[in-house]
């Protein structure tokens, strides 16, 4: 039996989707080339984490309102501000992850009562590559960085964090940032995708710094083998059309997180346009799962097109 669902990916980098009747007409292919490249860094050293008082109450942490925008997700909202996906969740009450819309108002609690996120120590030694971004037609920014893994196990909870400098601006503009997916194989290049809101400076330069990279054997998640089959690609000038089946292999009937990423490159092999789907499916004996996901190029025509699948279950 061939389990048939026809998953559509959110726009650019998207999980969270525009809600039933909103405007989607895509606007990808009016980018322009803004910036490029300053040189990344990686940590070395820990970092230093404050001790938190014990013997009185934790003041109260002042709450913030993050507007969803295209291609946020919790993980990625909480990520941005330093938190731990359940802290946000436990602000946001009756907030169904799964089903997100652009514009949904989401309650971030900030303050010293609030856990922070920080480097990890001694992350696994991933190649950064130097980061890149193009400017909207609104005058934000989408910034992106290569993460390889030329290790020779598997890592996870890739964490990078980008900064950006603008002149006469005392105090850069940071987030945390995740890989389109959770895993990277040996052997795996995958991108590191970030936005920020206008407006921004001229002159303003972008960096970007790994600061988790750990072993698959801390992960909270139990990933299945994952194949790919079927995979077909149509290319045409700035867009591609790609579609497939994904074989899980797992115990019947147990519930799944499935995620697609697909990369489009040029000639040159210039990363040029990268997007992610993700659907929870029920694993039933012999099923597949189809997907379809349309890429747009903010640069030069697409030359090839790479996929990746993964499938997880949250640790019990």
């Amino acid at each position: 039996m061939k389990l048939k669902i026809t998953l559509l990916a959110c726009l650019l980098f998207a999980t969270a989707c525009t809600a039933p009747g909103a405007d989607q007409t895509n606007t990808i292919l009016r980018l322009t080339p803004y910036l490029t490249s300053t040189t990344a860094v990686r940590p070395t050293a820990a970092a230093t984490i404050a001790p938190q008082p014990t013997a009185t109450p934790a003041p109260t942490a002042t709450p913030l309102i993050h507007v969803l925008t295209l291609g946020e997700t919790i993980s990625s909202v909480a990520l941005r501000y330093g938190l731990d996906m359940g802290t946000v969740l436990a602000a946001n009450p009756g907030l169904n992850p799964r089903s997100l819309t652009v514009g949904t108002e989401i309650i971030v609690p900030v303050g010293d009562s609030v856990p922070q996120i920080g480097k990890v120590s001694e992350p696994l030694e991933l190649d950064l590559g130097s980061p890149e971004c193009i400017s909207t037609f609104e005058e934000g920014l989408w910034c992106f960085v290569e993460v390889e893994n030329a290790l020779e196990q598997a890592s996870t909870m890739v964490l990078v964090s980008f900064s950006l400098t603008e002149p006469g601006n005392n105090q850069n503009r940071q987030m945390n940032v995740p890989l389109l997916l959770h895993k990277i194989e040996p052997g795996q290049t995958i991108p590191v995708v970030a936005y920020f809101a206008p407006p921004i400076l001229e002159g303003a330069n972008a960096s970007a710094e790994l600061i988790s990279a750990l072993p698959l054997a801390e992960s909270n998640r139990v990933f299945l083998p994952a194949a790919i089959v079927n995979d077909k690609v149509d290319l045409t000038g700035r867009t591609a059309l790609v579609s497939g089946e994904v074989e899980i292999s797992g115990e019947t009937g147990d519930p799944a997180t499935m995620r697609v990423a697909a990369m489009a490159y040029d000639a040159s092999g210039r990363l040029v346009g990268a997007r992610r789907m993700e659907s929870e499916v029920t694993l039933e004996s012999g099923d597949a799962v189809d997907f379809s996901i349309q890429l747009y190029s903010f640069g030069n025509p697409i030359a090839n097109v790479i996929i990746y699948a993964e499938a997880f279950t949250e640790k019990s």
